[in-house]
């Protein structure tokens, strides 16, 4: 059954929690949503199926430049590089932004960056990526595709503006700590209409 009304389950990334020190995060005026594709395959279709994943941007046109965005999904998945090898494609929302990288993390994460000398991020896709569902996927499992938040001497999760001003902090702890609409790849329950 796939009826879509969007109650979007917003939240905050997972992984580390993302301490807003003494920010008033209710007061920004930049209140964007990352969302993760939500994707159900028939119990058929499922083993083995590589579905095409979406990290997409609603709410900070032109307000953003650098990201710093880990992506983990279920261990019994498995991501799938393109024909050159890269792990992830840049979306339309980055299209202006000069800087853009998707690095490989942990078996099951990855790391994506993007950074600018304008705020020129777009609301839209910002990154897509593939993930394979295991060959012995069974009616009614679940995947999670989640934003992960890590903070890290080597690299560091942002969602920011150039300046890195107040405004631009208050809009990266809205994201991490209320932003987030988590995915994943489930597999329809079989029903018997008998």
């Amino acid at each position: 059954m796939t009826h879509h009304h969007h109650h979007h389950a917003m939240g905050p990334a997972a992984g580390q929690a993302y301490d807003a020190g003494n920010l008033d995060v209710a007061s920004s005026p930049v209140k964007p949503t990352l969302s993760i594709t939500k994707k159900t395959l028939t119990a058929a279709e499922a083993p083995n199926a590589k579905v095409t994943m979406e990290l997409s941007v609603e709410g900070a046109a032109d307000k953003y430049a650098a990201t710093g965005l880990h992506i983990q999904f279920d261990p019994k998945l498995k991501l799938i590089p393109d024909e050159d090898g890269a792990l992830a494609t840049a979306g339309r929302a980055a299209r202006l932004l000069e800087l853009k990288k998707a690095e490989a993390d942990t078996d099951n994460s990855f790391f994506t960056a993007t950074g600018s000398s304008t705020n020129n991020g777009k609301d839209g896709v910002l990154w897509s990526f593939v993930l394979q569902v295991p060959a012995d996927a069974q009616p009614g499992d679940k995947y999670d595709v989640q934003v992960a938040y890590q903070s890290r001497t080597t690299n560091e999760d942002l969602f920011t503006n150039v300046k890195k001003d107040e405004e631009g902090l208050l809009m990266q702890a809205w994201t991490f700590t209320q932003g987030i609409e988590q995915g994943y790849i489930q597999v329809e329950s079989t029903t018997s209409l008998e």
